[in-house]
């Protein structure tokens, strides 16, 4: 199992030193990645949920690739049809040649469709953009002369550099606990994101992931990663995943990984930076050496 830390780029404790902290004790406490959230602008309903500052996820993580050394840099997740696919693109293949190639690219069509109205992106077509703008970049990323013909893009006789160092391309999670989001993952991703309330909850859609691999000729799968909320207590155990004492958090690790899941992007509350750094302390070294 490895595990990352989802950083503080939005929320109440986002800011550059919250983010460049949380980065750097997370790859000094052995975690494997950190990882950005993706809105653009809040409407003012969802301010208590999300926060009303957002750092942009692709460069926060620029400024964390040239404060770290060894955690991979991941996003959880880019909401694709909010920016133009070729930029993405290069955005990505940039970090992935200035980190080394520690980049992980989280992408998912989204689902706030105030924000997609803000933004004038049509919502009830965020499924055919996400999945062509998908294209359009592996395209990019591993093509020596890149052409395309698309719904919403085209374009030839056009060069395309740097390419990102990892090969073919950086590892694509795919977002969402939709059937479209899983049939997604199964055709274009390296990985599959959902963020399920349960164990039980995640059993069903892992159920129609293997089914669906199959159909589609696919032998292995793509990985299955998830993002959860997560908290080492010294009270009395929840009920909800990944919250209480140390050994019922390493049981419900060991549950997820019964159940396939590979990889835990967690996301750590703390009403302070301080109280933040301090659940990621005790998560790292009560439960991750269980795993080691």
């Amino acid at each position: 199992m490895k595990f990352g830390v989802i950083l503080p780029n939005y929320r109440h404790l986002a800011g550059v030193e919250a983010i460049k902290e949380s980065a750097l004790k997370a790859e000094v406490l052995g975690f494997d990645s950190v990882w950005t959230t993706d809105h653009l602008v809040v409407p003012n309903q969802y301010v208590d949920r999300f926060g009303a500052s957002i750092f942009e996820p692709l460069t926060a993580l620029m400024y964390i690739a040239g404060a770290t050394r060894r955690v991979r840099l991941g996003t959880s997740v880019i909401i694709l049809g909010y920016r133009n696919p070729i930029l993405v693109a290069k955005m990505v293949s940039t970090l992935d040649c200035l980190s080394g190639g520690r980049v992980i690219f989280g992408a998912a069509a989204g689902w706030m469709k105030e924000e997609f109205d803000i933004l004038k992106v049509p919502f009830e077509e965020r499924g055919d953009i996400s999945d062509e703008y998908l294209k359009i970049m592996k395209t990019l990323w591993v093509s020596e002369a890149p052409a395309f013909q698309g719904r919403y893009f085209q374009f030839s006789g056009i060069k395309f550099l740097p390419q990102p160092v990892q090969k073919p391309h950086p590892p694509v999670w795919i977002g969402g606990n939709s059937k479209r989001a899983i049939r997604r993952a199964v055709e274009l991703g390296d990985g599959w994101h959902p963020n399920y309330p349960n164990a039980e909850a995640l059993k069903e859609g892992l159920q129609y992931l293997k089914q669906l691999s199959a159909r589609r000729g696919r032998p292995n799968p793509p990985e299955i990663t998830y993002r959860t909320p997560a908290m080492v207590t010294d009270g009395p155990a929840e009920a909800r995943p990944m919250f209480g004492g140390a050994s019922k958090v390493i049981d419900d690790v060991h549950t997820y990984e019964g159940l396939g899941v590979s990889y835990l992007v967690l996301d750590f509350p703390g009403a302070t930076l301080a109280e933040f750094l301090r659940n990621m302390e005790s998560f790292a070294q009560k439960v991750i050496p269980a795993f080691s």
